[in-house]
């Protein structure tokens, strides 16, 4: 696994690429002799990216059915605040293995919450994520893949946004605060 951990560090689109190939092929080693069929659930906006990144590298390994959820944490400060606000309604899926994709887990809240929602129906759900940043966990959750493990920080690029910009940047980035 990766580790990007110093200060005014760029994470570049080839080495962003190169990882989110590596852990789909984890995936594939997973559950391709399990399944031929895999629900993609895409938690928007942050993981719009990624998530079509790992839709091209399972494509050709499973029938994929794809899915979106709408849920904030953040509201455009640089920490998450309080409690997880779901857009929308859970998608039904269509088949009983499910990939939850998002941009980061800071707080772990957000996995958590759609986690125990598809567990709770039987699914086999393992979570995807571009950044974990375990330092700003506030729950007991891991996600199962991981791209990078980062330290305390607030990150934007590749879906990772700044008070609603720069989310379409081809690398991640971490935010410099001068005092």
């Amino acid at each position: 696994m990766e580790s990007a951990t110093k200060g005014g560090w760029i994470i570049p689109e080839t080495v962003i690429k190169a990882r989110i190939k590596e852990v789909c092929q984890q995936v594939k080693d997973a559950w391709g002799s399990h399944t031929d069929y895999l629900d993609i659930l895409i938690i928007l906006k942050g993981g719009f990216m990624i998530g079509y990144d790992v839709i091209k590298e399972l494509k050709d390994a499973f029938k994929l059915s794809i899915h979106f959820l709408t849920a904030s944490s953040y509201n455009y400060a640089t920490k998450p605040e309080g409690e997880v606000v779901f857009g929308g309604c859970f998608p039904v899926l269509a088949s009983p293995f499910l990939v939850v994709v998002d941009d980061i887990c800071a707080t772990g809240n957000t996995l958590q919450a759609v986690r125990a929602h598809y567990e709770a129906f039987d699914y086999d759900v393992k979570c995807l994520v571009m950044l974990d940043c375990p330092s700003q966990r506030t729950v007991d959750f891991m996600p199962d893949y991981k791209c990078f493990e980062v330290e305390d920080g607030f990150y934007y690029g590749y879906g990772l946004d700044y008070r609603g910009y720069l989310r379409e940047l081809p690398f991640i980035k971490k935010l410099e605060v001068s005092l």
